[in-house]
């Protein structure tokens, strides 16, 4: 098992954020097979060996995403890709 943290500070408007939410959505329902489902300020991510959260709030986005044990060899990759996408977006 695997676990992914990631909290990234920023000073985005919503309407940005929103954008970079539903770009990470895509992203991961077509690379990595998850399903995502948007409520509130949440946007949870499942699929078979991966759960996880991402949370936003007003200067902050956190994701928190647990790796089963087969999806645990591609958390750096899956930790780069966020990363890589929140900083685009972001900084």
């Amino acid at each position: 098992m695997a676990k992914i943290s990631i909290q990234k500070k920023h000073s985005k408007p919503e309407q940005e954020i929103e954008a970079l939410v539903s770009s990470l959505q895509s992203e991961l329902a077509q690379g990595y097979g998850c399903r995502c489902k948007r409520s509130g300020n949440e946007l949870e991510i499942k699929r078979s060996g991966v759960t996880g959260t991402l949370r936003l709030y007003e200067r902050q986005i956190d994701v928190d995403i647990v790796l089963g044990a087969l999806m645990a060899m591609l958390a750096p990759k899956i930790e780069s890709f966020i990363k890589t996408k929140l900083d685009e977006h972001l900084d």
